[in-house]
């Protein structure tokens, strides 16, 4: 059985009802909170990531606030912070699931390889894009429609739709591009294995 320090529990745990400092961290969650998330995201974070880590920096604030000379600048060192601990702990739970189970069949391995496979290279493609087209496309591909795009980048729905027309053009170039490089190493390999069997 696992036994918590007093001590430690009582420090963690967030500032008493103060009605002053409850009003200021709700105001600066309300100013600063689109903010967070599109920092968390540049940082490389999914949406859902983004969320868990601005709701742990926010009570991190909240608990600290007291203590804290500038929350702007305590809010992007926690980003950062959160983020790496959400995934370290991902990671961890990761390996302790692997280590835990069965081996997979090759098949399984496989299919799993070939979706993280198919993200990276995604991720790949979107690094190719503009700043503004790449933002778009992200949360576009983490399943946001253009208004709640628009609004979580605070633009209107068109320019949100025109940067989806120009990232989709560009990916399409992008591919093309990629094909053609490709296609003649694949064409050629067939014809070097049978000048070799001759």
């Amino acid at each position: 059985m696992v036994q918590l320090n007093k001590s430690a529990a009582q420090a963690a745990a967030p500032p008493e009802a103060d009605p002053s400092i409850r009003g200021q961290v709700e105001q600066f969650y309300r100013q600063r909170s689109r903010l967070l998330m599109k920092a968390t995201m540049m940082h490389g974070a999914t949406v859902q990531e983004a969320e868990d880590v601005v709701s742990m920096t926010m009570l991190d604030l909240w608990r600290r606030w007291h203590t804290i000379l500038n929350p702007h600048a305590y809010a992007a060192k926690a980003l950062r912070s959160n983020l790496i601990k959400l995934r370290e702990k991902d990671r961890a739970e990761a390996g302790r699931l692997l280590r835990t189970q069965a081996p997979a069949r090759e098949a399984d391995w496989d299919t799993r390889m070939t979706l993280w496979e198919d993200r990276t290279w995604v991720e790949q493609l979107l690094d190719r894009l503009p700043p503004a087209q790449r933002e778009v496309m992200a949360y576009y591909l983490e399943g946001l429609n253009c208004p709640e795009i628009a609004e979580y980048l605070d633009k209107k729905p068109a320019t949100i739709r025109k940067n989806l027309q120009f990232a989709r053009e560009r990916l399409k170039e992008i591919i093309e591009q990629e094909h053609r490089i490709q296609t003649p190493v694949a064409q050629a390999a067939p014809q070097i294995r049978e000048e070799g069997a001759q």
